[in-house]
């Protein structure tokens, strides 16, 4: 039992456990303790964002994201950086638009942009603590399979809005 249902078990009035109020206040803890962790990971997530906008450079981002790098290598490092850095939803996408605009492939910077927030370590710790350990990993390798078919889509709709862009352009 995770540590913070220990001192939440509520008894009603003929000495049994009263599960739909301890549910209730098992909820309202962990509601408490995610807006706590929340808030601290929002402030250092716009700390990196800024870092990384400012002092990563265009090359590294070519090196890694960029059209001659190698795809496997690109999509892999896009999908695995997520967990590095910690970031959430509201922050990745600064993230994605700086990489994206300094010449990032649209599938590398997509996978990035679905991986992010999904592998963030404060995410996996507390899908791994609450669901268990087989839960967090079944979540890192779901995130980073969705997030590599998701920029894979990505450019298959780029394709087709470009082809449909041009037969308008030619009729």
């Amino acid at each position: 039992m995770p540590f913070y249902f220990h001192n939440l078990i509520h008894y009603n009035r003929w000495g049994s456990h009263d599960i739909i109020a301890h549910d209730f206040c098992n909820i309202l803890d962990f509601r408490e303790l995610y807006i706590e962790i929340v808030l601290v990971d929002y402030f250092l997530d716009n700390l990196i964002g800024r870092f990384v906008a400012v002092f990563v450079s265009q090359g590294s981002v070519l090196k890694y994201f960029g059209a001659n790098a190698k795809k496997w290598i690109s999509y892999t490092v896009a999908a695995v950086s997520g967990g590095i850095l910690a970031v959430c939803s509201c922050t990745i996408l600064p993230l994605f638009t700086s990489i994206y605009k300094r010449g990032a492939g649209l599938g590398p910077a997509v996978a990035f942009l679905y991986s992010g927030p999904a592998i963030s370590i404060l995410s996996i710790i507390l899908t791994a603590r609450i669901l268990g350990f087989e839960m967090g990993v079944a979540r890192i390798i779901g995130a980073v399979l969705f997030s590599v078919t998701a920029a894979k889509t990505a450019i298959i709709q780029k394709r087709i809005f470009n082809s449909f862009l041009v037969s308008i352009a030619t009729s």
